[in-house]
């Protein structure tokens, strides 16, 4: 008896270091290996994944989510489903404005201090009543409603500028510098206007730019040419320091302040040179 307790312990013994023991029915050895817990996945009797990255690395690994013990396939979080930082600095920074020009809108053009074209009401009456015209921003007729045609030719070249139906609309010249004009007006089929552009004893302003010297020193002397060939009754608007330098050598010409017109004005020209001139 106290042999067979002998044996026994040893056998025990033998097992607790990892020695091979007594063999079992099956021909294998039992080890003394730890047993771990059976994962969620084996416990369900579903295939057991390999183990996470982090947790070959020594990582301690998540709790896995919703999905995961679902089965489903889980997605790397996005922006849209992650949690809010709780320190606002930790917050990601919110996007920067779309660079793209076509998105933004364009900058305001700065106004041009060069010269403005600001030119007076249409007041010159015709014997058409209803009509209206002068030739302050090249020519223009002011039309009523009704059945009424315009034309516009250039006398010097004998061209039509000009040459449509109008109702109920202003009328205007595309270009703008001196042309000997003829502006006809039919009214139901007849021919109710006709006036030639006559300069004679006429009020003309000639607009100089304002800000700058050497162009109206340039320049200046062909408006008095203007006015011999002419000879109409010339307006010349500019800086008044300039205007103090010119007047004493051109009596017959008359100074005005800039942005003003004189009365009964019939003709306006602008002296200078207009960019982008986008719209001449």
């Amino acid at each position: 008896m106290a042999k067979k307790r002998s044996a026994r312990a040893k056998t025990d013994a033998q097992r607790v270091k990892g020695r091979p023991g007594p063999q079992e029915a099956d021909g294998r050895t039992r080890t003394a290996q730890p047993q771990t817990a059976p994962a969620e996945s084996t416990r369900t009797g579903q295939p057991e994944t390999a183990p996470a990255e982090s947790t070959r690395t020594g990582q301690p690994q998540t709790a896995p989510t919703e999905s995961t013990r679902a089965g489903q396939p889980q997605t790397a979080p996005t922006a849209q489903n992650a949690a809010p930082a709780s320190n606002p600095e930790d917050a990601p920074a919110a996007e920067p404005a779309s660079s793209n020009p076509a998105t933004q809108e364009a900058p305001a053009k700065p106004q041009k201090s060069y010269v403005r074209f600001n030119p007076p009401p249409v007041s010159l009456e015709t014997t058409l009543p209803g009509v209206k015209l002068d030739f302050n921003y090249g020519a223009r007729v002011v039309i009523p409603e009704g059945n009424y045609h315009v034309r516009f030719t250039d006398l010097d070249t004998s061209s039509i500028l000009y040459d449509a139906d109008a109702s109920n609309v202003i009328v205007t010249s595309t270009k703008k510098f001196y042309i000997h004009f003829l502006v006809e007006v039919w009214k139901d089929g007849q021919l109710a206007l006709s006036h030639e552009l006559r300069l004679k004893d006429k009020v003309v302003h000639i607009r100089f730019p304002v800000g700058t010297l050497g162009d109206i020193l340039a320049w200046f002397p062909y408006a008095e040419e203007f006015r011999k060939v002419h000879g109409c009754k010339v307006y010349c608007s500019m800086s008044e320091k300039i205007a103090a330098l010119l007047a004493p050598a051109y009596p017959e010409i008359t100074f005005i302040k800039p942005e003003t017109s004189p009365e009964d004005c019939y003709a306006t020209y602008y002296m200078g040179i207009f960019f982008p001139a986008d719209d001449r």
